[in-house]
């Protein structure tokens, strides 16, 4: 095989890697951790492709057609985000959960992991980008892919460990975890379906070959250097290291820890450390590296530094973001990658230090010149070998690897999870406040409309949980928390989150279905965004042929009186409820899945409504709505479902539905003998 081909195999589009293959089955969740988010470049790329979206938001005529196919696809899943106080957006989709992460001590959040769940296939991505476009497009990262499925070719403690390492994390993020609703309860309902997935699956073992280990820092624990001796590097200690990071500690104590805790698990001589790194070329052959002077000077006689450029290309600048450590021992080789940066915040050290949450894997590969060995080594960014004389190579301090700083405060701890509810028609935020908030705190919407403040807050006797009733249409994504710190008045992005997503309300293009869209709709076989693409263009050329008819009745519906037209429609309906029932049978992964399934603008209870109210006055429409119940409990095969969800809860949802049946076919209509019927129907 030429070099070529291992470098081709050795690099992929990082994007490519949450693509949903046919052999994968449906997609089920996910939950991802990063420093720094870009909230639209998450949804429009990243899950887009998870759940294999095909339209573009990007697209004139795609935009309203994205949304309807948004909220469908995303009503399925259950997405959680995981980021760092620091980095907190603004604005999101409801559809997906976000969580911040405050650390004491000073460290940040800053490990990047990836959780894939489809129905046959978890896929983890671990490694040094972050969910942003110049993370998965610009930068040179490095992730490990590691895929777990009946196949059993990666053993299924890997992905135990990964589980347990998430649900510590989910541990860290704000408020209370309650019993039954939440982001922290959706992503830990979402491991525990992971668990019970693989138990189906093969263990699995690594054999002869190479093998990898999760290498986690946390605050106050064993340092990076630590855990690879102790749990990844076998045999004679390694006599060659070689470093990739973009930042390097540039506290000469610092770095002198650091470096002492590599040496650490090296051979006592004869040591030779490679720093890479990004840097400038200048006029006369001198060549500025983002490596601190400290790192020049080798520990022993006998060891040695040497130092490598990475090389940013001619046409395109991609910058330096990937992590990685190599430690060899010929033939033996250990290749390390994930999110530390060789600084003592990423590498772990004493407590006294601010220490970060970093996530690593570390392989062990007992040759560097078997297959795995050398698709390892072309994983590399492009290096230029560089002198070390200090004429021509000039070290210098990196800039601090923080990103600009976020224009708005980091929230108070005092403030917990922000939860959207909707109920009984009326909505509101459940806030969570505890401990001591700042002074003259105030809660405020986006259009600065005051939901709580210090004063009620206090009147109310402190609740835990304070309740704020929303006039908003839409509910939205974040609110502003204030208050003064010194003279100066600060102010922080407060995240919301849903406590049952399937009461989000949809849009509009499926909120405006009349009951022939609709019926049009439960009868195609067509996917749902596309025939409301078909339903949106109609009516963009009604309206423009109700322009050129000018003061003529074009409305199909006051030109046609259906009311005589009854065998016809109990067709038409006859055909929509064999759709209803494909649809409600489909693979179902959650409670709120079911819930918007029954509940949602293209369910039965939609269709209830459609039908009480452009039927509005004909007898047949309680009838109509008893056939829909009978559909929904007699027809509709719940087994798949019962499986996933359990018995009690799938009786639990259809029981609500039929309830609320049951009181609009009532509302409506009838003769003696039709309401006998009716009842009959939802009696048995």
């Amino acid at each position: 095989m030429s070099r070529q081909s291992y470098r081709e195999q050795s690099s992929t589009r990082l994007l490519s890697l949450w693509e949903r293959h046919a052999e994968f089955g449906e997609p089920i969740g996910c939950v991802a951790s990063t420093y720094t988010l870009d909230a639209p470049f998450f949804e429009e790329q990243c899950l887009a492709r998870f759940v294999a979206l095909e339209s573009d938001p990007q697209e004139a005529e795609d935009s309203r057609v994205y949304l309807v196919e948004r909220e469908e696809r995303l009503s399925q899943i259950r997405a959680c985000v995981i980021v760092d106080k620091e980095h907190v957006p603004e604005r999101r989709s409801l559809r997906w959960d976000l969580l911040p992460i405050t650390l004491d001590g000073g460290g940040v959040m800053h490990a990047k992991l990836s959780l894939l769940v489809w129905q046959k296939r978890v896929r983890l991505l671990v490694g040094s980008a972050n969910l942003t476009e110049p993370g998965y497009r610009q930068n040179y990262e490095l992730d490990a892919v590691l895929d777990f499925g009946h196949e059993g070719e990666v053993p299924r403690r890997l992905l135990d460990e990964a589980l347990e390492w998430l649900e510590r994390l989910i541990g860290l993020a704000p408020g209370r975890v309650r019993r039954k609703e939440g982001p922290q309860v959706a992503a830990l309902s979402l491991i525990s379906r992971v668990r019970s997935l693989s138990r189906r699956w093969p263990r699995g073992g690594w054999g002869r070959g190479p093998r990898a280990v999760l290498l986690p820092v946390w605050p106050g624990e064993a340092s990076l250097f630590s855990r690879i001796g102790r749990s990844l590097w076998s045999g004679p200690s390694p006599t060659r290291a070689e470093v990739l990071s973009p930042f390097y500690d540039p506290d000469p104590r610092a770095a002198a820890a650091i470096l002492k805790g590599l040496y650490a698990i090296m051979a006592p001589r004869n040591r030779r450390l490679v720093f890479c790194g990004s840097g400038r070329e200048l006029p006369r052959g001198i060549v500025e590296l983002d490596v601190p002077e400290q790192f020049r000077e080798p520990a022993g006689a006998s060891d040695r530094h040497a130092f490598r450029l990475v090389n940013q290309g001619s046409q395109e600048q991609r910058a330096l973001h990937a992590k990685a450590l190599w430690l060899e021992r010929d033939p033996r080789v250990a290749f390390v990658v994930g999110s530390s940066n060789f600084t003592m915040a990423g590498t772990g050290g004493p407590a006294r230090r601010a220490c970060n949450v970093e996530l690593n894997v570390g392989y062990w590969i007992p040759s560097r010149r078997s297959r795995f060995g050398r698709l390892c080594s072309m994983a590399y960014p492009p290096l230029t070998e560089l002198e070390t004389d200090p004429r021509y190579l000039h070290l210098l301090a990196p800039e601090s690897e923080t990103p600009e700083p976020s224009r708005y405060d980091v929230l108070p701890r005092s403030f917990g999870l922000a939860l959207y509810r909707f109920q009984d028609g009326k909505a509101s935020l459940s806030l969570e406040i505890g401990g001591t908030p700042p002074a003259g705190f105030a809660v405020l919407t986006e259009e600065s409309a005051l939901l709580a403040d210090e004063a009620r807050w206090i009147k109310q006797g402190r609740p835990s949980v304070f309740d704020a009733p929303l006039d908003e249409s839409r509910p939205p994504s974040s609110v502003y928390v204030e208050w003064r710190q010194g003279r100066e008045k600060a102010r922080a992005v407060w995240p919301v989150n849903v406590a049952d997503a399937s009461s989000l309300p949809p849009p509009e293009e499926l909120r405006s279905l009349t009951l022939e869209e609709l019926m049009e709709v439960l009868t195609s076989a067509r996917a749902l965004h596309e025939v409301v693409r078909s339903i949106l263009r109609r009516r963009a050329q009604a309206r423009l042929a109700a322009v050129v008819a000018a003061g003529e009745v074009v409305d199909p519906h006051k030109k046609v009186d259906t009311s005589g037209f009854l065998l016809q429609r109990m067709r038409r309906l006859g055909r929509a409820l064999e759709g209803m029932r494909r649809r409600l049978q489909q693979p179902v992964h959650s409670v709120e899945a079911l819930r918007w399934r029954l509940h949602g603008p293209v369910g039965p209870l939609r269709l209830a409504d459609r039908l009480a109210i452009d039927t509005a006055g004909d007898p047949g429409a309680a009838f109509f709505i008893a056939e829909l119940a009978r559909t929904v409990k007699r027809e509709v095969d719940w087994t798949q479902a019962a499986k996933v969800l359990g018995h009690n809860a799938v009786r639990s949802e259809i029981r609500t539905a039929m309830g609320l049946l049951s009181e609009r076919a009532r509302a409506c209509v009838a003769n003696p003998e039709l309401q006998r019927y009716v009842s009959e129907v939802f009696r048995r």
